[in-house]
């Protein structure tokens, strides 16, 4: 019992809707690695992590928190708080961890976000 025979009981619908979802998949979460990496409180280094695509409620949240701060230069801290998923063994990120990285690990991941999240395309 082969895969040709298992593709003929499915049918070509079936296999016509994987092949076409496979097709239009999105990457929303992108690998990273810091040029320096955060430095915990036990002395180990991180440097690898993840982020995800930005949705417009993060802009938006964050924004909101950084005029409540009174400081719009906070933006960037807590809008990659929000997008960062995981930092080496870190996965708790908030603005703390944003706000103890190197200035060139804050930099490049300030650069990495406006990448993944500014259309790079032309528009249709």
């Amino acid at each position: 019992m082969g895969i040709t025979y298992l593709l003929s009981l499915v049918g070509p619908f079936f296999v016509g809707s994987f092949l076409f979802s496979l097709f239009y998949l999105m990457q929303t979460v992108f690998e990273f690695t810091l040029p320096w990496g955060y430095l915990d409180e036990a002395g180990q280094v991180h440097q690898h992590g993840r982020m995800r695509l930005a949705l417009a409620r993060d802009e938006i949240e964050a924004m909101h928190q950084a005029q409540q701060r009174g400081n719009v230069a906070y933006l960037p801290i807590y809008l990659l708080a929000r997008v960062v998923l995981q930092v080496g063994t870190i996965t708790a990120i908030n603005p703390s961890v944003i706000e103890n990285l190197y200035a060139a690990d804050l930099a490049y991941l300030s650069e990495f976000y406006l990448q993944l999240n500014t259309h790079q395309g032309e528009w249709a």
